[in-house]
């Protein structure tokens, strides 16, 4: 039975949090919900939201994956020198620090991308699910 959980864990979907406003405002750009997910498949992760930013890197670049109370204000994505804010809602933040560096592509372009920090419903879901991905992987 927890072989079977781990293994579900390792390959799971968490979606990103959206606001009600932004929610209809990134939907109505094609960046609503539906293509908006943080998503652990046994070695790798990979974040998306929607045509705007898209990400896959191994799960042993995380280093580490924890809750953030930093404030945001702006929603969608945002970045610069390898930091990328992906994000629907100012709640539910997750911080994902990854070394070595690894690369995403924002609006179709190759970025830098060293800490990813996205809203995500369940944030500590995703937590859980990368932490057990980590053991899974030592």
């Amino acid at each position: 039975m927890l072989a079977e959980f781990v293994e579900l864990m390792l390959m799971a979907r968490f979606q990103v949090a959206y606001s009600r406003p932004m929610s209809l405002l990134l939907g109505a750009l094609g960046l609503g919900a539906r293509g908006a997910w943080v998503e652990v498949e046994g070695a790798a992760v990979e974040a998306r939201l929607g045509w705007a930013f898209r990400a896959r890197f191994p799960h042993s670049s995380v280093k580490p994956a924890t809750r953030s109370d930093q404030r945001v204000i702006s929603r969608g994505v945002h970045g610069r020198n390898g930091r990328w804010l992906v994000n629907g809602a100012a709640t539910g933040l997750v911080r994902i620090d990854l070394v070595p560096q690894q690369e995403a592509r924002v609006l179709g372009s190759r970025v830098a991308l060293s800490t990813l920090l996205v809203s995500m419903e369940d944030p500590d879901a995703l937590l859980a699910a990368l932490s057990i991905a980590s053991e899974h992987d030592a």
